[in-house]
């Protein structure tokens, strides 16, 4: 039973953790010229922490070791908060550049 949950659980915060940091880095770069081409290239040092450690929790669950996902989720945890926190102080900044 606790497998299923921390394996709902790393589907969550993992998604939230890739949302927030995908709309951060679009409010970083709302113009049309050659930052766009950066994007992907900026993008993916961002998320690899979320995706890693999402994929070690996920992976410890479906093992049957859901006891040791909870370090991986607690730096998914970490992550997602600070992309949310990232993401509301980007958006107001991009409101006042916009």
């Amino acid at each position: 039973m606790f497998g299923a949950l921390s394996s709902v659980a790393a589907c969550v915060v993992g998604t939230l953790g890739l949302r927030r940091s995908a709309l951060s880095m679009g409010s970083w770069h709302p113009g049309c010229g050659s930052e766009k081409r950066s994007l992907p290239l900026l993008f993916l040092p961002v998320v690899a922490p979320v995706l890693l450690a999402a994929t070690k929790a996920w992976d410890e669950a479906l093992a049957g070791t859901p006891g040791r996902a909870g370090g991986w989720l607690d730096v998914l945890v970490v992550f997602a908060v600070l992309y949310v926190a990232t993401g509301i102080v980007a958006f107001g900044a991009a409101l006042e550049d916009g």
